[in-house]
């Protein structure tokens, strides 16, 4: 049975946050080194140049829109959200994201249903005859 006894502090010198902690394993104490992650703060800042290319590849009148959910996303991936922004990428995950898709919904019913049903063929009397029994 592993019970952690103490955490040790970031070690100095040291850029990515380390740890260290004392685990008893069947009465001895060991040393054990955590795994460095990556810094937080550069993940964020790298997904932020992205955004910032393509929102400047987008469009014109798209560009604020890019760059908005580019901040959420990035907002997101330093673990320091809004509420606005979980908002906003709560509707995009569920305008684009699930099954069945509301925006081809409602595409289908508005647009392209009404097109189908005026290109489809209409049956007239005369397109049918009829036989004696």
């Amino acid at each position: 049975m592993q019970q952690q006894l103490k955490r040790g502090a970031q070690t100095p010198g040291v850029r990515s946050p380390c740890s260290t902690s004392i685990i008893r394993h069947r009465g001895r104490a060991a040393r054990h080194q955590a795994v460095a992650i990556p810094e937080i703060a550069s993940i964020a800042s790298s997904v932020q140049s992205i955004v910032d290319t393509i929102a400047s590849a987008a469009p014109g009148p798209l560009q604020p829109a890019v760059q908005v959910i580019g901040g959420d996303i990035s907002s997101v991936a330093a673990l320091t959200p809004t509420m606005p922004g979980l908002a906003r990428l709560t509707g995009l995950y569920y305008l684009l994201g699930t099954k069945p898709n509301a925006v081809l919904g409602l595409l289908d019913f508005y647009f392209l249903g009404p097109v189908a049903k005026g290109f489809r063929q209409k049956f007239k009397a005369s397109n049918f005859a009829l036989r004696d029994k």
